[in-house]
């Protein structure tokens, strides 16, 4: 995959383009970074409070399944609050059913 993207200085009248060639290093999704992993879970909180039909099969359950696994790396709690904004999004989302 390439992945292109265009920024533009707060002054300047021209965009510059960065790309990069990004390819599968087949790593395990087990063996994937806190970092990573946790970023993918707040990406996928977006898609399910968007209904996107890119989320798959994802749901709030494997999202905090997720995020748990990840809080031995959470010095300023930012995980843990994130865990808190999940559950809230369920209470929010049931209400609407």
């Amino acid at each position: 995959m390439t992945l292109k993207l265009r920024y533009k200085e707060p002054d300047a009248d021209i965009s510059s383009l960065l790309q990069a060639v990004l390819k599968d290093s087949k790593t395990d999704w087990k063996k994937s970074s806190d970092n990573f992993r946790f970023s993918s879970s707040v990406a996928v909180l977006g898609m399910i409070l968007r209904d996107s039909p890119h989320r798959g099969k994802s749901s709030n359950q494997w999202i905090r399944s997720l995020v748990e696994q990840t809080l031995d790396s959470d010095p300023e709690g930012y995980r843990r609050q994130f865990l808190r904004l999940v559950q809230t999004a369920e209470e929010l989302t049931s209400e609407r059913r």
